[in-house]
């Protein structure tokens, strides 16, 4: 799992088989961005915007000690709780909690299989939370959303 960048070697999480499909999913939280936007839920739509950003800085070269990896994990980490705050009193706020909830089991499992170096399961299952994670957003801006 090496890349060779400017006569520099270094070590990426996963090869690159695998983690361009992950980099490939983080451009939905652009569309789930927008899509916040268009529906007027503009501070929600911050959430989505920033993981968007920070993953795909993150997952177009995945070196694991790396600012961009930190970065990515302290966004993907914090912003959540901003958003679920956000959305507490939503329309669709249950509906999204189940969701953001089975995200969160699919990452464990995705760090669990990562652990047991089977690099395409813990691949499906990152991608999985990317899945998740946008449509749980999608539905909670489909309805109303009070501050």
């Amino acid at each position: 799992m090496l890349l060779i960048n400017s006569s520099i070697m270094e070590e990426t999480i996963l090869d690159i088989k695998h983690f361009r499909h992950i980099y490939r999913t983080s451009h939905l939280f652009l569309l789930t961005c927008l899509y916040g936007i268009f529906r007027g839920h503009y501070h929600a739509a911050i959430g989505p915007g920033a993981i968007f950003l920070t993953s795909l800085n993150h997952w177009r070269r995945p070196v694991y000690h790396s600012f961009r990896r930190y970065l990515d994990l302290a966004v993907v980490r914090s912003l959540p709780l901003y958003h679920h705050y956000m959305v507490y009193n939503a329309q669709y706020a249950i509906i999204y909690y189940i969701i953001f909830s089975i995200g969160t089991l699919s990452y464990i499992i995705s760090c669990y299989f990562y652990d047991k170096k089977d690099y395409w399961k813990c691949t499906c299952f990152h991608i999985i939370v990317h899945l998740l994670a946008n449509i749980g957003m999608c539905i909670v801006y489909s309805g109303y959303i009070t501050n």
